[in-house]
């Protein structure tokens, strides 16, 4: 049984509806936690220019590790079964992934690709 409840499709008004047509766009389905946010739209808008305001600056790829290791952290499995899964599908093999998780250590995150925009400091 669920602690917050989910906003079933029947149940949703406005700005609601709109949220869930955005997503369904977006992703092909409504996701969970859309439907948990339903029950406050505003916290949802406000979260939403959180997350592209902490993604601007940085690269798509540390941004997922970085996620999978606060979920991980948080005992999350269900950020962390989603995030894992954008890395595995664009960035590291699916048992990279589970190192990632079990084992820091032998994960492949040494296959980082060169980003142009990092520059080193000067000596």
């Amino acid at each position: 049984m669920a602690f917050v409840r989910a906003t079933p499709d029947q149940e949703a008004s406005e700005p609601v509806s709109t949220m869930f047509d955005q997503d369904r766009a977006t992703w092909g389905f409504v996701p969970n936690f859309t439907r948990t946010f339903a029950l406050r739209p505003d916290v949802y808008r406000a979260w939403q220019q959180l997350n592209v305001t902490i993604r601007s600056s940085m690269d798509r790829r540390r941004y997922e590790l970085a996620t999978v290791a606060a979920a991980a952290a948080l005992r999350c499995s269900y950020c962390t079964l989603a995030h894992g899964r954008v890395l595995a599908e664009q960035f590291l093999p699916a048992e990279g992934v589970i190192q990632l998780l079990t084992d820091r250590a032998a994960a492949p995150l040494c296959q980082r690709p060169r980003d142009p925009e990092r520059r080193r400091p000067s000596s």
